[in-house]
């Protein structure tokens, strides 16, 4: 698992050197709902991006009553100012420190994200709001866990 986490992280920092530089490439969404959590925030780096489509990474902390997620995922946008959000996550969802006493993930969760964001006032300085269909699939016991968010995020 820390291997994992290191690979996806090395990649996040290897994936700024090849990024464009005319616009801001970082944002922080904050989601109520989402994969198997209540609310969540989110950072995004955006890989790849032309008139049209966009690539983005994003990694970011959710959570329940008696879990935190870890949602780590890779996302295509589809749009200029109205997208179509289509995106993988793979979600490490671990206890509370209430119900455990152990630092090992519960369990992993797949998540699929379908969605529409509409980016506002522009692309430099601007802000999104997104509405998402999140389904979450338990890796181990195939169980399905139906989430839907909506989210709000800033560019920085």
């Amino acid at each position: 698992m820390k291997k994992t986490l290191w690979v996806l992280l090395s990649l996040l920092l290897a994936s700024s050197l090849v990024a464009q530089k005319d616009i801001s490439r970082h944002r922080i969404c904050v989601n109520l709902g989402g994969a198997a959590s209540f609310a969540n925030i989110e950072y995004q780096f955006q890989i790849h991006s032309n008139e049209r489509h966009n690539v983005f990474v994003a990694a970011g902390m959710g959570m329940n009553l008696l879990n935190f997620t870890f949602p780590i995922g890779l996302n295509y946008g589809f749009g200029y100012d109205n997208q179509l959000i289509l995106g993988l996550y793979f979600v490490p969802r671990f206890n509370s420190a209430l119900s455990s006493t152990y630092g090992d993930a519960d369990n992993y969760l797949f998540s699929p994200k379908f969605g529409y964001r509409k980016i506002l006032n522009g692309k430099k300085n601007s802000h999104l709001l997104q509405v998402f269909f999140s389904p979450a699939f338990d890796i181990e016991s195939g169980t399905m866990y139906s989430g839907a968010g909506l989210g709000f995020g800033l560019y920085l």
